[in-house]
């Protein structure tokens, strides 16, 4: 038999395997302390504080354009880093509101 997640056990999918809570419910059944739910919220409200400040650095920078105002690769791989990181930090702080709850 395989192994089941907590919750999952009294429901069937018709096949002797529980189906779990299906793509409708997220994080069905996922206990996180308090305390790393809001070390997540803490840690996306940086992210999502810091980088966009970082990004008037960079934009401002010489670097970022050169002679004929076009960009070059120190804006266009801050640009990345940046969305990246808003990313992430975006999705951290949804899980740990989730967790919240």
């Amino acid at each position: 038999m395989a192994a089941t997640l907590p919750g999952e056990a009294d429901i069937d999918d018709g096949h002797g395997r529980g189906r779990g809570a299906g793509p409708g419910v997220i994080l069905a059944g996922v206990n996180l302390p308090v305390a790393w739910s809001v070390l997540l919220v803490v840690t996306a409200g940086w992210n999502l504080l810091i980088w966009p400040r970082f990004w008037q650095r960079i934009a401002a920078d010489p670097r970022s354009r050169d002679d004929a105002g076009r960009p070059t690769r120190f804006l266009t791989v801050h640009a990345v880093l940046i969305a990246v990181s808003l990313a992430l930090g975006l999705a951290v702080g949804v899980l740990g509101v989730l967790t919240l709850f």
